[in-house]
């Protein structure tokens, strides 16, 4: 597994490098989510405190003719640690890179916002409680987020 996460490791740097080299990158987009939560002792499961959240970093390399899509590139780190030891899947830190097709531009209304992308992406995790074993696979994606204010101001 070690070379696999070298694998990933490699491939991160070796695009991040390729951006500072370049002026063909439109841009370099950035996101990060994060949820500290605390779930009560009469909970059924997955009682106690969580602490969920990614970092993605991307390169915007071309846009797809005169739409708003663009052809990215990205790599990212994604955590979930609980105090709970035996929720292996509530612990565990990981790496991915992958490429995408995005537009930050998109929403269901004209009070709106909205990103839609879709794409692949390698992941690499590790589990740091209860299992202590590495899991790689591949994932085909897309993913959404809109958001607004209802309130016309």
């Amino acid at each position: 597994m070690r070379g696999k996460f070298a694998l990933i490791a490699l491939a991160i740097a070796f695009v991040g490098l390729l951006a500072t080299r370049t002026d063909a990158a439109l841009g370099y987009p950035w996101e990060t989510w994060g949820e500290i939560s605390y779930s009560p002792e009469l909970a059924l499961s997955e009682k106690g405190i969580k602490l969920d959240g990614y970092f993605q970093q991307g390169i915007d390399w071309f846009r797809l003719g005169d739409t708003k899509w663009i052809a990215d590139t990205f790599a990212g780190l994604r955590f979930t640690e609980s105090d709970h030891a035996d929720e292996w899947w509530n612990n565990k830190v990981g790496l991915w890179t992958g490429v995408q097709m995005v537009n930050r531009d998109i929403s269901p209304t004209q009070q709106g916002w909205g990103i839609g992308s879709f794409g692949v992406r390698g992941e690499f995790y590790t589990f740091n409680a209860g299992r202590h074993e590495n899991e790689m696979r591949a994932v085909v994606f897309g993913k959404w987020t809109f958001g607004g204010n209802w309130k016309r101001q």
